[in-house]
């Protein structure tokens, strides 16, 4: 394995950890670092590639998106609605300390 193709594995984990971390926290986008995760371990190693392109979450949250079918309804409400309230809460933080 070569030097790059070590980069590419090490950012791949990084960004599918943070992905990950992105469907519990809203704040954290989770489509963005798991395009990186798709990127860097296509570059890395076709093996990580094959199993990542096979797991749910890829399925789930970027199958529709590479394949260019866009969002469904359903997502784009889910992720208005967590945007929405993020807004919400932050806004209530800044109006308790004023």
């Amino acid at each position: 394995m070569t030097i790059k193709q070590m980069i590419f594995l090490i950012v791949g984990c990084v960004s599918l950890a943070l992905g990950c971390t992105g469907i519990v926290l809203p704040i954290l986008p989770t489509v963005p670092f798991f395009l990186l995760t798709v990127f860097c371990f296509a570059n890395s190693s076709q093996k990580l590639h094959d199993w990542f392109i096979g797991t749910r979450m890829y399925k789930k949250h970027l199958e529709s998106f590479v394949q260019k079918k866009g969002m469904t309804i359903r997502e784009v409400l889910k992720s208005a609605f967590s945007f929405l309230f993020e807004l919400e809460v932050q806004m209530n933080e800044i109006c308790d300390h004023l």
